[in-house]
């Protein structure tokens, strides 16, 4: 009887974590690609190939969130970029944090149709959207058809027009945190059930703001990173 109950305990004590699991929109093939820059000087450099005698084309800010190519080996990373044409780009792992094992808050609600928000540590995400109004913006296609909205392909609409626009307000214990233009430009088609926070600590200090949205085909994943309330970066990326 003991083992029977204790059985039974075992299973009702297991029964949350499976079904937070399962409820669950970040699964380990994303997680596992994501990484946040720590350096002491401040910044670490990114470079044209996998060697400190790779040449310097930019530098990323501590705090700063980049996507690893799941197949990099060895002390260099390569990173994903949003312009998917560019040559490639390598970070030192030695710079790279892995946010596997960080604190989760996700809304994990399919009723969220029009927004969506979160609340941690003080700091406040709120994720909505509005209708894409084309006559606001400069639209056009190249040779090959691919649709551009003001220079750049949109995120979120394989290859239709984009019908609604993401936007972005946060606030830190009640006061507007600057989100700048280029933290939600070329993002459409929210999916707000999927709004998440990864936080080492507390979502104040530092923290991983994630959804992945689509219109059905072109689904992609964006991350912004805030450190201290402050917006340090976003990355974009498709995860299928």
């Amino acid at each position: 009887m003991k083992k029977l109950l204790a059985f039974l305990l075992s299973v009702f004590c297991f029964m949350p974590a499976v079904l937070c699991q399962a409820d669950s929109y970040l699964d380990d093939t994303i997680l596992d690609m994501l990484r946040v820059v720590e350096d002491p000087d401040g910044f670490t450099n990114v470079r044209a190939s996998a060697s400190t005698e790779g040449k310097i084309v930019r530098r990323v800010t501590s705090g700063s969130v980049v996507v690893i190519n799941p197949a990099s080996k060895g002390s260099w990373a390569e990173i994903f970029q949003e312009d998917t044409t560019s040559a490639k780009q390598y970070i030192h792992t030695s710079r790279l944090r892995k946010v596997d094992q960080w604190k989760r808050l996700e809304i994990g609600d399919k009723a969220q149709k029009t927004s969506a928000t979160l609340k941690r540590d003080g700091l406040e995400m709120r994720v909505s959207s509005k209708p894409f109004l084309a006559g606001e913006h400069k639209i056009s296609r190249n040779k090959e058809g691919i649709l551009s909205v003001d220079g750049m392909e949109p995120w979120g609409c394989d290859g239709t027009m984009p019908r609604n626009t993401l936007l972005l307000g946060v606030t830190l214990n009640g006061a507007a945190v600057k989100i700048p233009v280029e933290a939600t430009r070329n993002l459409y088609e929210p999916n707000f059930e999927t709004l998440a926070i990864l936080t080492p600590s507390t979502a104040d200090k530092q923290c991983l703001v994630i959804m992945q949205n689509s219109d059905g085909a072109g689904g992609y994943c964006i991350i912004w990173a805030f450190v201290n309330g402050a917006h340090a970066g976003r990355a974009v990326f498709t995860p299928f």
